[in-house]
């Protein structure tokens, strides 16, 4: 708040204004301030010594009567502004979090309060009900609190779908519960702003009634003073003028309160307000662009981020070339400086940020020199390069799309910014042309962002940044949020299209294996500097950096022995001051008192291979920091977990489990059942480990919600430890969800960010009623420690924005584990973490189920992932399972195309190249029942009969099963290997 102050001026104005009302207000009785009501003095007296604002036309002292007009605005403003509120806030809430019939019923008592003109009821209120202050408050409540109600509506709308409060209801808290802790205080932030802006109008309200006459009359009011001084206006101007003055000055001061108090509470508003102070620009003589060298060179370049009063150096010294054509990849894990560095190259920079130092050339042209925005003409060199010659593919799609606009219409725009010329047909027919050269129907210009999946959004993207043919483009995460089958399509699809068209291309990556086979040369960056760069080949069967190595070693994959995936403890070093030593050591196997004390060269290893680490040239001093040896299947992962020569009753058992959602598509069209769970078969036994895998839409997360009974099945049967569960509500469902808990996917979201972390892992104790305060606390931190957040005490005061991604997943398992529940549903767990971050969470997990015999239902997309985690596999696609059996088996041996096809698009984690797969379309969720094989549209095998009967399910082995006419025949894998739209990119 002190930072606050400082750099908003005007709300540190407002602030005083009305601190001084405040104190002016309460000290009024002890002023020595005349009775505001005497008539003692002369009429019309200007200000002077004895009357400081002069008086009246009835002798009555200004001054006086200001003061205590001060104490009626204030009384007013909160009295009003609080019950407004307050009556919002219940009403939006309940409106918002219930929906259905009471938000329709909420919403027209809304609407009608807001038809009706708000003056003209509040003069209807005090018409029929009298004049007195504690009424004018009521009616100046009456006719704002709609307006308070519609902001927490919609902040309820927002908040009842955010993980935290489905992990409270998933933990069995009630609906008041949910609302009071974990949905209304943090919908409160826009309240508070508005309540201020209520304030203002209540003063202007009662001002206004009062001014007319239809005030209090026996209080002095701002309103009336205004009133009686403007007949007055010639003779004594300071009647009307002193008053009108302290109720434009207080209402200005609520106004500037609430904007200060909105920028205080939004994050968002806050980073626009923090700006760095850049290097004054540099003019440099134009130069003839040159058509050899490098597309691409980088100099000892250096970025800051403005954070308060310090800085952190998210880029810190780095140089590298990228010549033309050629394709670099930069790896590492979340805060390394990967995607400051690639919004360094092109300026695109937040406010914040600022470039210090350093070099950069784009096609033979310098547009930063010694850290400073080189300029020619007065206008910054790279300005006319952006999109002509160097592009850039943001990381999210949905973000960086304009959501009400086509993206059609979006491309056009791009189009004409740099060709203000061309034609309306010039201009189609180029954003056409970019459709078709990255494989979307021309049919889908026409939709907004949210009608297309996230595989189209993302080709989106791409298609934006080709749109004027540049020479370089940098592809910043352009897979993170996507299923495995996409990313492997859009980088394949970027390597296609970087051959040929002659692109340059970098891509900024977390994953190894994402760059492995797509780049011709790696970059691997840690603390702001680039630790490793060498030719991709060449640093994964040869890397130096004892980082490099990490990385590579936390991979799972679909081949070889299952072993321990290594992870680093720690979390990444970040530049905020002098550095001495290696940034890497505290974190390093291998570190030596060298490392700490002594700043690591950068030793050339080869002519093309260079690594950042003392004993980067001693290839038997880094094999130390190798991944470590495989181990047996029984203690790397899951396998054999709760094995049995006497088998028991399942503790889950799911038949025909059916999910329809009715799609509204308008009052005048019936409804459209969208089958998200088809009529599923599971069984999971005590201590097993079932991976669930599948793209986007194909039913995995429906899956788990019908198993932890968030949602209730449309049909079928659900038992629990021999018991049917399907129909719980009450007691009994509190109950089961005792037993069985959710880890959600985004560890970011799981946790209120009001409670502290002990709070959070205490809540589901406290639903369940389960021990004292202090028995709770002590069961609290004990799972705290269990979950690798050692010592329990450091972690327990803290706040979720205090933590890592991976540390907020690990006390979002630990409130998962804290009732010991039998069965835990795990949806895409790590999908959201660093593959350092991952690969620690995953070894948590799998320790965690040894240890306590859980049984869990594994939700993922990637099947190196399942193969690491699980027992036996699921294969879901569009609501069916169509493949299950023992995951060794299953990964070995799969017979759906389907599951052939989810291994085949696993990165293979080595500079190998491969045929990508590229099907036809992408998953659409079934309005109705498939006549055939729910597949066979993008089966690239499909026949006739696939399009018309049902596939059986055919018997491959001991639990092994697959739903596939072709499942049993020998040669699959080679008609497989051998069909055209298996290996659409090569």
């Amino acid at each position: 708040m002190a930072r606050l102050l400082r750099r908003h001026v005007a709300f540190s104005l407002s602030a005083a204004v009305i601190l001084a009302a405040v104190a002016a207000a309460i000290a009024a009785p002890f002023l020595g301030l005349v009775d505001p009501n005497a008539m003692e003095a002369s009429p019309y007296l200007p200000p002077g010594d004895g009357h400081w604002l002069g008086t009246d036309n009835f002798g009555r002292d200004v001054l006086s009567r200001v003061v205590w007009g001060t104490r009626l605005a204030l009384l007013v403003a909160i009295v009003s502004s609080a019950i407004a509120s307050l009556l919002g806030i219940a009403l939006g809430s309940l409106s918002g979090y219930f929906g259905g019939a009471v938000d329709a019923a909420l919403s027209r008592t809304f609407d009608v309060f807001l038809l009706i003109p708000s003056f003209f009821l509040v003069l209807l209120i005090v018409a029929l009900f009298g004049s007195g202050i504690e009424y004018t408050m009521i009616a100046i409540a009456l006719t704002t609190w709609p307006r308070s109600a519609r902001i927490m509506r919609a902040q309820v709308l927002s908040l009842k779908s955010r993980v935290h409060v489905q992990a409270a209801r998933a933990a069995g808290a009630s609906h008041a519960r949910t609302l009071l802790r974990h949905v209304i205080p943090n919908g409160l932030a826009p309240i508070i702003t508005d309540a201020t802006i209520l304030m203002g109008l209540a003063i202007l309200t009662e001002a206004g009634l009062s001014f007319l006459g239809l005030g209090d009359q026996n209080s002095v009011s701002w309103g009336r003073m205004i009133f009686e001084g403007q007949r007055q206006l010639r003779l004594a101007p300071w009647m009307s003028i002193f008053p009108g003055a302290a109720l434009l000055i207080l209402v200005a001061a609520f106004n500037l309160l609430g904007d200060g108090l909105n920028q205080a509470l939004s994050p968002q508003l806050r980073r626009l307000v923090a700006r760095a102070v850049g290097l004054p620009p540099i003019e440099v003589p134009p130069t003839a662009p040159a058509s050899d060298g490098p597309i691409l060179a980088v100099r000892g370049l250096a970025m800051s981020y403005r954070l308060g009063d310090g800085e952190i150096r998210a880029v810190d010294g780095v140089s590298f070339e990228l010549a033309r054509g050629g394709s670099l990849g930069i790896v590492g894990e979340s805060g390394c400086g990967k995607s400051s560095l690639g919004a360094a190259l092109l300026q695109v920079m937040a406010p914040n940020a600022t470039t210090t130092a350093g070099d950069v050339e784009l096609a033979g042209r310098v547009i930063l020199r010694d850290g400073r925005r080189a300029t020619r003409d007065g206008v910054d060199a790279i300005a006319p390069l952006r999109w002509t010659k160097a592009a850039i593919i943001f990381q999210s799609a949905m973000n960086a799309l304009n959501p009400v606009m086509t993206v059609g219409r979006q491309l056009a725009d791009a189009w004409r910014l740099h060709r203000p010329d061309a034609s309306r047909a010039q201009t189609e027919a180029r954003v056409a042309a970019v459709f078709d050269l990255i494989g979307i129907p021309r049919a889908r210009l026409d939709a907004y962002p949210h009608e297309l999946s996230g595989g189209m959004r993302q080709r989106a993207m791409i298609a934006l940044s080709l749109l004027h043919e540049p020479e370089l483009v940098i592809a910043d995460e352009p897979t993170t949020a996507l299923d495995v089958l996409i990313q492997d399509q859009i980088l394949g699809e970027l390597d296609a299209l970087r051959r040929r068209m002659g692109l340059s291309l970098i891509l900024i990556s977390h994953d190894m294996g994402a760059v492995a086979e797509t780049c011709e040369r790696v970059a691997v960056m840690y603390g702001g500097e680039i630790v490793e760069l060498a030719p991709t080949a060449r640093l994964f069967a040869d890397p130096r950096h004892p980082y490099t190595r990490a990385l590579l070693a936390a991979l799972p994959s679909v081949t070889g022995a299952r072993r321990v995936l290594s992870s680093l403890p720690g979390e990444p070093f970040v530049a905020t001051g002098a550095v001495t030593g290696c940034r890497f050591a505290a974190r390093c196997a291998m570190a030596q008192e060298l490392c700490r004390r002594a700043t690591p060269p950068r030793v050339q290893v080869t002519a093309a291979h260079e690594a950042l680490c003392h004993f980067a040239a001693e290839p038997a001093v880094a094999e130390r920091a190798a991944a470590p040896t495989p181990v047996p299947v029984a203690t790397a992962s899951a396998a054999g977990l709760a094995a049995s020569p006497t088998p028991a009753p399942p503790l889950l058992e799911a038949r025909d489990l059916t999910k329809l959602y009715d799609l509204r598509a308008g009052w005048f069209r019936a409804g459209v059942p969208l089958r998200a769970v088809d009529g599923i078969d599971l069984k999971l036994a005590r201590g097993e480990i079932l991976a669930l895998v599948g793209e986007s839409g194909s039913g995995k997360t429906t899956t788990g919600k019908l198993v932890t009974l968030q949602e209730q099945p449309s049909g079928g049967s659900l038992r629990f430890e021999g018991a049917d569960v399907g129909g719980l509500s009450g007691a009994a469902l509190k109950a089961y969800r005792r037993r069985v808990q959710m880890i959600f996917q985004n560890p970011y979201e799981a946790l209120d960010p009001r409670h502290r972390l002990i709070d959070s892992v205490i809540e589901p104790l406290a639903i369940h009623g389960i021990g004292t305060a202090s028995e709770r606390r002590a069961r609290a931190e004990r799972m705290l420690e269990m979950v690798e957040m050692r010592p329990a005490s450091r972690f327990a005061q803290r706040f979720p924005s205090d933590l890592s991604g991976g540390q907020l997943q690990r006390v979002a398992i630990a409130r998962a584990l804290v009732l010991e529940p039998a069965l835990v549903v795990a949806d895409e767990p790590v999908s959201m973490l660093d593959v350092s971050v991952r690969s620690g969470v995953m070894n948590l997990m799998l320790r965690l189920s040894r240890d306590l015999g859980l049984a869990s239902l594994y939700i993922t997309h990637d099947l190196a992932v399942a193969r690491h985690m699980s027992t036996r596999i699921a294969v879901m696609y569009l609501g069916a399972i169509v493949e299950e059996g023992p995951t060794e088996k299953l990964v070995a041996d799969a017979a759906h195309p389907y599951t052939r096809l989810l291994i085949a698009a696993v990165p293979g984690h080595q500079a190998a190249r491969r045929h990508r797969v590229r099907l036809a379309g992408e998953a659409a969720p079934l309005a109705a029942v498939a006549a055939g094989c729910r597949f066979a549209p993008r089966c690239p095998l499909a026949s006739e009969i696939c399009g018309r009967v049902p596939p059986p399910r055919m018997a491959l082995g001991p639990d092994h099963w697959s739903a596939c006419h072709f499942a049993g025949e020998p040669d699959l894998g080679a008609r497989l290997s051998g069909a055209a739209a298996w290996s659409g990119v090569p």
